[in-house]
């Protein structure tokens, strides 16, 4: 996750608003559950957002049913490493 590149000028030659990138935790025993980056280079100026609850809002239900839980944590893997707990359902 930490090695993408490129993803955030993708996304505004394209129109996106933004894209978030998202996989399983590679190693849970660190503490999360899955990990994310979102690319936002129409939403305000910022190419990355470091870390942001609005798009774990919507990765929480997504993980949630994917794992079979409804309390995750969540890791935005960017230059401030934030974690994300969650409650889903």
């Amino acid at each position: 996750m930490a090695g993408l590149a490129g993803t955030h000028e993708a996304a505004g030659r394209h129109g996106f608003r933004g894209s978030i990138a998202t996989a399983p935790a590679a190693d849970p025993a660190r503490g999360y559950d899955f990990v994310s980056r979102y690319f936002a280079p129409a939403g305000g100026g910022i190419p990355e957002d470091p870390v942001t609850g609005s798009a774990h809002t919507a990765l929480a239900p997504y993980w949630s049913h994917r794992l079979g839980r409804d309390r995750l944590t969540g890791h935005a893997v960017t230059i401030l490493d934030g974690t994300l707990h969650h409650t889903a359902g």
